[in-house]
């Protein structure tokens, strides 16, 4: 979720955040906050979830470290009257805020870019008030987009900046890295490694698949807004060799044009998973 090299207030984020909403409905919906509780939006982005967080009476608190989305968040709680939730710029690895001091974290595809998931693991849990939940959403490897995922993720590794091949720059974060060889990090996708970071693994953790639909009027029309606005494809594009770039480009585009559902238009069905975490069940 910090990164010096995948910077989320680049570009125009908020134009594509649209599509993620009926995800933040689906995770508030199963979050269920009850009003007075004390809530945290982890990785709020422009405020997909903060804002329904706020409608539900909790007291919110949207931590982000892209200072601009943090505004975008800000600007939009203060428009809808919200001026009571709090804003924090901060990385989900180092939360500055009281041990014990949230009922409910909420994290919309954010937290699963931590650069270091066990410590941002932590410190959701340390945060956490006995009786707490931790609700979050993460991408499965399966789908179009998960395999553009991973053509960027190969193309970025084999840079001439990169000469070891073995970092791809903060964009693949929040996808599963299935290649061999190698130590895997933590998936958040299979969130069993979150229990074992529970004082004697006392955690109960439910999961749901979900899907998320992304539609445009083309393929390559998609392709040419997110290479210009998306802030993870902006930092994937700058990070590829530039003799290499077109030969990416070209896959990817391929990718899309073979896995929309329809051939007339995009559309792109995205597999996730929604996590529920009980730490202190």
């Amino acid at each position: 979720m910090a990164s010096d090299a995948l910077d989320w207030g680049d570009g125009t984020y908020e134009l594509f955040s649209p599509a993620l909403r009926p995800a933040a409905e689906r995770l508030l919906e199963q979050a269920a906050p009850q009003p007075g509780e004390r809530a945290i939006d982890l990785g709020s982005g422009d405020g997909n979830a903060t804002l329904p967080l706020a409608r539900s009476g909790a007291t919110v608190t949207a931590v982000e470290p892209a200072p601009r989305l943090l505004g975008v968040t800000a600007q939009r709680l203060a428009v809808a009257g919200f001026s009571d939730a709090t804003t924090i710029e901060a990385p989900a690895e180092a939360l500055p805020l009281p041990d014990g001091s949230a009922d409910l974290i909420v994290s919309n595809f954010a937290v699963i870019f931590s650069e270091e998931p066990e410590q941002a693991a932590r410190e959701v849990l340390r945060v956490l008030a006995p009786g707490g939940r931790f609700l979050y959403t993460a991408w499965r490897t399966a789908g179009p987009l998960a395999e553009v995922s991973m053509a960027m993720r190969r193309a970025v590794a084999e840079a001439p900046a990169n000469p070891a091949g073995d970092d791809d720059g903060g964009f693949g974060r929040g996808i599963p890295d299935e290649s061999p060889g190698g130590e895997a990090p933590p998936r958040w996708d299979e969130p069993d490694f979150l229990a074992a970071l529970v004082p004697g693994g006392a955690a109960a953790i439910t999961s749901s698949e979900e899907f998320v639909d992304f539609t445009a009027s083309s393929p390559d029309a998609w392709v040419d807004a997110m290479f210009a606005d998306q802030p993870a494809w902006r930092a994937a594009k700058r990070a590829v060799d530039p003799e290499r770039w077109p030969e990416t480009e070209a896959e990817i585009r391929e990718i899309l044009r073979s896995g929309s559902l329809e051939p007339d238009r995009l559309v792109l069905r995205s597999p996730y998973v929604l996590v529920e975490v009980q730490p202190h069940a």
